[in-house]
């Protein structure tokens, strides 16, 4: 990555801490040159940066309108019936996350809640970077099915995610049904876990579309710190 710094002259008698002193008053030129410090002194990340994260759960617990609301797609629109997925489908979209607004297409990766293609979680789990786990709240037996899926993905290979990088999102399509107790055991209780809504009109979804975009910049973020993380300790490792 690389780093973009402008460093300005400010005359001998001012500073930038007496530009932002609003008992004074400044000009338009002023202002401009405050706010060229304050953009210009922060690493800038330009290239593109590739995030894969696996969508998970049981069949019918919303994840494929979830992805599908997420990236915006004509199919979340329609409003179509329920479609089984095969396997999995890959959804793509470009998001700008963090402090310094890096660049990321975010591959979605909406699995199948068919136990029958458990067998593929080791392929679909390949370079994986991040893992949402998705359940029907309004279901009684979903958070014990999303627990076997949760042990299937650790034989599967990606157990070694770690905590920061693994949410868990109940989705509710009924904004009127009852509000369940989470009842996750062991070591799902420790993720990170949210409610949204999802009427299954998606223009009344939006709310709850919103916060499940933010959890996916917060986990793309997540992942992209712990990304950068290991790179800079492999670069102290290599210089001793």
């Amino acid at each position: 990555s690389s780093e973009f710094v402008v460093f300005l002259e400010l005359p001998r008698q001012d500073s930038a801490n007496s530009l932002l002193d609003t008992s004074k008053t400044r000009t338009s030129d002023d202002i401009l040159l405050v706010l060229s410090v304050l953009v210009y002194s922060f690493p800038q990340h330009s290239e593109m940066i590739d995030v894969k994260i696996c969508l998970v759960g049981p069949s019918m617990s919303g994840k494929t309108y979830l992805s599908r609301l997420l990236a915006e797609t004509a199919a979340a629109q329609e409003n179509s019936m329920y479609e089984p997925t095969a396997a999995c489908r890959i959804q793509e979209l470009d998001r700008k996350v963090g402090q310094y607004n890096d660049r990321v297409n975010v591959q979605l990766w909406d699995c199948s809640g068919d136990p029958k293609y458990q067998s593929c979680l080791p392929a679909i789990a390949k370079d994986v970077n991040g893992l949402v786990l998705c359940y029907n709240c309004e279901s009684e037996n979903q958070e014990q099915e999303l627990e076997k899926w949760y042990q299937a993905l650790a034989s599967a290979g990606m157990g070694n995610l770690v905590t920061s990088l693994v949410r868990i999102i109940a989705i509710k399509l009924s904004p009127g049904a009852p509000r369940r107790e989470y009842g996750m055991q062991g070591k799902m209780k420790k993720l990170h876990h949210v409610t949204v809504v999802l009427p299954p009109n998606p223009q009344d979804a939006r709310e709850g579309t919103y916060q499940a975009l933010q959890e996916l910049d917060n986990l793309a973020e997540a992942i992209i710190a712990r990304r950068r993380e290991k790179e800079q300790q492999a670069a102290e490792g290599g210089t001793h």
